[in-house]
């Protein structure tokens, strides 16, 4: 809980500092994974490893994925090698912040926790908060391939079926035989200062969830 509550203060004062320095038209994904690598490299003891674009056994162990092999955003392993952290990213607002590659993300975090229940898994979603309430907190949104976020990404803890229709979609894209592929996914905030009323969110917001299964 410490690393994931520091990512969440350190990215949501990182942002705001680029946004008071007038930087807030070149703001992206990239600031994101910037603020995280630098907090999670100033974090983790002596002899730990940081690796961007890990690609995980689990999210390659089907052959017939095709393309370039399936990647986490951030991995941190022990001074013996063993992965201890593993990190999703997404930017509110982006092109390819989307319902299905939230969903697709979630599951891919919660295959690598099915593979490995001492590893840490964190889902980062940071943005301007606007974005933010309309891509998760948007109580109306009308499920298409992907059921709601809300669901998972919620102000408070809840676990979720992974089972029928409405999650076919990003099963089939992190594993077409939709084995390995935990039967619920488990979100907890670790976000303090989302637990205020949603009005009251400052301009630039940063949540982390920890994924269990």
């Amino acid at each position: 809980m410490y690393l994931s509550k520091k990512i969440s203060d350190g990215v949501s004062g990182f942002l705001k500092y680029h946004f008071a320095c007038e930087r807030g038209r070149v703001m992206n994904e990239s600031f994101l994974l910037l603020a995280m690598a630098d907090i999670i490299n100033s974090s983790i003891d002596k002899g730990n490893m940081v690796k961007a674009g890990y690609a995980h056994h689990a999210l390659n162990s089907v052959s017939n994925l095709g393309g370039r092999k399936r990647e986490l955003d951030y991995a941190v392993f022990d001074f013996q090698g063993n992965l201890s952290i593993v990190a999703e990213a997404k930017w509110a607002g982006s092109s390819h912040c989307t319902f299905d590659n939230l969903i697709v993300d979630l599951f891919r975090l919660g295959l690598v926790k099915n593979n490995n229940q001492d590893v840490k898994c964190y889902f980062v979603l940071a943005g301007h908060s606007s974005k933010i309430k309309k891509l998760v907190f948007d109580s109306n949104y009308k499920p298409g391939s992907a059921a709601s976020p809300i669901y998972f990404l919620n102000l408070n803890p809840v676990c979720v079926s992974t089972s029928g229709i409405a999650y076919s979609h990003a099963k089939s894209k992190i594993n077409p035989n939709q084995s390995n592929v935990p039967n619920q996914i488990c979100t907890e905030l670790i976000r303090n200062g989302a637990k205020l009323p949603i009005n009251s969110w400052e301009r630039f917001e940063c949540f982390v969830w920890e994924i269990s299964v």
